[in-house]
């Protein structure tokens, strides 16, 4: 119940978040790292693929706050992140030790943060409305290979 209070009246309530430190329970903006942050929403928003960002993310050897590389779903959850936007989500996952990822809440607390947010709204609304027009299905080929389906390479 505390978290959930916390979450309603905009305060951070924990976790690992790039473009942010945490200093007595409340995020300060990183510049370097918002620096990262940023670069991911304005190639996002030039129509650059999650997997494109990434490539270039790590081509340019910027890490992740873990000091890992980038892969795709870094890359997605950044841009779905609402905390940028100077929001605050909460309440994500239902029943997290019992269904993991699989318990997906559709109503997350959404509330104004107390943090200084780090992408204006106009850039994150739009990249918010090309998210929802992309296609998430797998570029499929023209040509049917033998075992195409059940085989893939360690790089796919």
């Amino acid at each position: 119940m505390g978290m959930n209070q916390r979450a309603n009246q905009g305060m951070w309530n924990g976790g690992i978040v790039l473009g942010y430190d945490v200093i007595n329970k409340e995020l300060i903006i990183n510049e370097d790292e918002a620096k990262i942050v940023k670069e991911i929403f304005i190639l996002a928003s030039k129509g650059h693929g999650y997997k494109k960002i990434a490539y270039e993310m790590n081509k340019l050897g910027y890490k992740t706050k873990k000091k890992k590389g980038f892969s795709i779903a870094t890359i997605k959850g950044i841009l779905e992140n609402p905390l940028y936007k100077g929001k605050i989500r909460y309440n994500q996952h239902e029943n997290w030790s019992e269904k993991r990822r699989k318990g997906k809440n559709d109503n997350p607390i959404i509330r104004d943060g107390i943090h200084t947010p780090i992408i204006v709204i106009e850039l994150w609304n739009q990249e918010q409305q090309k998210l929802k027009t992309r296609s998430f299905r797998p570029a499929q080929s023209s040509k049917p290979y033998f075992l195409g389906r059940l085989l893939r390479c360690p790089e796919c």
